[in-house]
């Protein structure tokens, strides 16, 4: 259950940070300010869909994930994993 709802959190992080975007997208006149909404709403929106995605493909079987104690491969490691969440959660 816990998997399910971290997974809408970061999609919501996303969200919500991309309307504030396009509410100040709105209101601005200069024209590099309006680029540098757009790329800053284009890298949290991509870090965040990946750092969900991730929590999916990352592993081969996906019960590794739930359960640790199931060999597996991962090609992004635990370690590796928590770097995103960080870098998703200080965005």
């Amino acid at each position: 259950m816990m998997l399910i709802y971290y997974r809408f959190c970061v999609i919501g992080i996303a969200t919500s940070k991309a309307s504030v975007a396009i509410f100040l997208l709105r209101i601005t006149i200069i024209e590099w300010h309006q680029w540098v909404l757009y790329t800053t709403m284009l890298c949290v929106s991509v870090t965040c869909f990946l750092c969900a995605l991730f929590d999916f493909i990352r592993c081969d079987p996906i019960e590794h994930v739930w359960n640790p104690t199931i060999p597996a491969h991962c090609w992004v490691s635990t370690e590796g994993f928590t770097a995103l969440s960080i870098t998703v959660g200080g965005k």
